[in-house]
């Protein structure tokens, strides 16, 4: 989630999703999961800011940044901490944080209460506080509590201070009325067109050049640690109850079938279901005119709307259905006619009921030996549920009593068995090019939603019952593997850079021709290398937005960088899949109008709508921030972000 992060907050639509989720990191729900973080509490360490008394502290912050790591890794498994610090991490979430409790400061200064049952429902509805049977489980809130060392009280605070902050907001989001006026220039940039030229400088024009040495290699694979390096991995001890499994080892007797069919009560005896056309009348003279009228060939429905009423039709009715619709009258009436007869006048607590039936199928009784595939089938199931039920039952009660895991799997009799490192999708990178299975998938996805020395969790398997126990094995940290075993591919790649590196100069080279005046042929021409001609290139931004969508999203180079340039420029660009260099030359800019094409401009409103609740909840929290007061500690910030770079603590990087 976060490893967009800067490049996300760059559009206005991003800046409300970074500020609405970091807003939510120090609170005790995001979007109905549970943070492990919270502010203003009694947290250790300087603050790293304050906020109308209430102080952000080192603590705070370590939390908050590894809880947002933990998040944004359900969305990007390989993320890891060094990427969301490089990526401005630690800076947006102290923002969020500050954001998150200037608004909390504005809703207690406004006088704004949220109640005990609000905040009880929230946590009734929270799915982390919820067991395989997908109720609340007392339990899982104490594993909770207890795993991120926080009170009950703690928790619900921060809950209602999320309620109250979404009252803050909540409208200012839905402020979505743009005026046409306002919406009439980013129709008109729609129609905007582009003319220019395009030249190529590929990689292969400069050949292979002399083999790398070693000492060259060494020194490559030193600079480009990070395109070698292996995002963390994590394996797991993991335990598995199979359903599966359990299924196959039950047993039904003759005997156990023969009690469940004698049980059965009527559910294999010969059965009658009818289908009628109703009536119901309040008096029973009108009713007994529908009657008469139907007797003398009148249709139900015509003489039901001869009398101001409707027929209803009510189908595949047992006589025990009919009589929860009526009453028993009703029903023995009902079901004592012939086919095609009509009953009634007969009264309920409805009123006075006038039928014909209109259709009787009778099922006929099964025997034992008839019924006994649907039963074995049934108790199987219901055995199988009562077994999960009573594992997990002594798995739970084992996790609640804080024991071990080898503990927990000794005493529910199962086998443990251990993961390779894997990495947050589930592939071992050992394994070069195989697919991860389910269940890796599974237990990886597992593994990264978990701290070191985290109790042991239950992970749901599929969905027939099946679940595993699991608890962290060991990490291991994101890292290149050595040089002597990936030898070939960083020759092939320093070979490769070393022809951008020539390609890039030789690109430069005719951009600094151009604005010294040669037109973009003559500049390729006269490049000291052999090279394609440049080519026209046209288009409209609409044009670009059809390729966007196209594409998913993606736009070739030149395109791109010839609407993000000025006219009669020069400028270069790399090819996306680096095999060498565009330059784009500009020539002219022919803008739009879009006044009088009201469906353009429709259609930019309603983007703009999307964005401007965003933008005024920036302003909003901006004000919030500027009523309460905020005061930074960089020097403490830059504790925690080293700290956290190191894998230390910022406490300790403080000493």
């Amino acid at each position: 989630m976060l490893s967009g992060l800067r490049r996300l907050i760059n559009s206005v639509w991003g800046k409300l999703f970074a500020l609405v989720f970091l807003v939510v990191i120090g609170l005790a729900f995001a979007l109905a999961d549970i943070g492990n973080v919270r502010t203003g509490g009694a947290a250790s360490g300087d603050a790293v800011a304050s906020i109308d008394g209430t102080k952000i502290t080192e603590t705070d912050l370590q939390k908050a940044v590894r809880n947002a790591l933990t998040q944004a890794r359900m969305g990007n498994p390989t993320l890891d901490m060094d990427r969301l610090i490089q990526a401005g991490g630690v800076k947006d979430i102290v923002d969020g944080l500050i954001a998150n409790a200037a608004l909390a400061a504005l809703g207690n200064d406004l006088g704004m209460h949220v109640g005990e049952k609000a905040i009880d429902g929230e946590i009734a509805s929270a799915p982390v506080f919820r067991g395989l049977d997908g109720k609340f489980d007392q339990a899982a809130l104490d594993r909770f509590l207890s795993d991120r060392g926080i009170t009950l009280a703690e928790l619900r605070r921060d809950i209602g201070n999320g309620i109250m902050r979404d009252w803050l907001t909540g409208p200012t989001v839905g402020a979505t009325q743009i005026p046409n006026k306002v919406a009439l220039p980013y129709a008109s940039q729609v129609l905007e067109q582009r003319r220019g030229q395009a030249g190529f400088v590929p990689i292969q024009a400069f050949g292979m050049g002399a083999p790398p040495t070693d000492a060259e290699l060494l020194a490559f694979f030193g600079r480009n640690r990070a395109r070698y390096t292996i995002p963390e991995r994590r394996a797991v001890r993991y335990a598995r109850v199979q359903a599966d499994a359990l299924r196959q080892a039950i047993t039904i007797s003759d005997a156990d079938v023969q009690k469940a069919y004698a049980g059965a009560g009527q559910r294999f005896a010969a059965s009658e279901k009818r289908s009628f056309g109703q009536v119901i009348a309040a008096d029973q003279a009108t009713a007994q005119r529908i009657a008469t009228a139907v007797t003398g060939g009148q249709t139900l429905a015509a003489a039901a709307q001869a009398a101001g009423l409707e027929a209803s039709t009510l189908t595949d009715l047992d006589r025990a259905a009919l009589v929860g619709q009526s009453a028993d009258a009703v029903a023995a009436a009902a079901f004592g006619a012939a086919d095609k007869a009509l009953v009634g006048p007969v009264q309920s607590p409805l009123g006075w009921h006038v039928l014909r039936v209109e259709k009787i199928t009778r099922v006929p009784g099964q025997t034992l030996a008839q019924a006994r595939e649907a039963l074995v089938k049934e108790l199987t199931e219901q055995r199988l549920t009562d077994q999960l039920n009573q594992i997990q039952d002594k798995v739970n009660d084992g996790i609640t009593a804080n024991g071990t895991f080898d503990e927990i799997v000794a005493d529910a009799k199962l086998t443990a068995e251990r993961t390779a490192p894997l990495l947050g999708n589930g592939v071992d990178p050992e394994k070069s090019g195989e697919a991860p299975d389910p269940l890796s998938a599974e237990l990886a996805k597992a593994a990264f939603a978990v701290n070191q020395g985290d109790a042991p969790q239950i992970v749901p398997l599929g969905q027939d019952g099946s679940f595993a126990l699991i608890v962290l094995d060991r990490v291991v940290e994101a890292a290149p593997p050595p040089l002597a075993r990936i030898q070939e591919a960083v020759r092939r790649d320093f070979i490769v850079d070393r022809a951008l590196t020539r390609a890039r100069q030789t690109a430069a080279a005719i951009v600094r021709k151009v604005e010294g005046g040669a037109t973009l042929a003559d500049a390729f021409a006269s490049a000291g290398v052999t090279l394609p001609k440049p080519e026209p290139v046209s288009a409209s931004r609409l044009q670009l937005l059809a390729i966007q969508q196209q594409n998913q999203g993606r736009v070739p180079a030149p395109l791109s960088l010839m609407f993000s340039m000025a006219p009669k420029k020069a400028k270069l660009t790399q090819e996306e899949a680096k095999r060498g260099y565009y330059v784009v030359y500009l020539d002219a800019i022919q803008r739009g109008d879009a006044t009088g094409n009201q469906q353009l401009i429709e259609r930019r409103r309603a983007e703009l709508a999307q964005t401007s609740g965003g933008e005024l909840v920036q302003q909003f929290a901006r004000a919030a921030q500027a009523k309460a007061g905020v005061t930074r500690n960089q020097g403490a910030i830059d504790r925690v972000t080293n700290a956290l770079r190191s894998g230390g603590s910022a406490g300790a990087a403080a000493q």
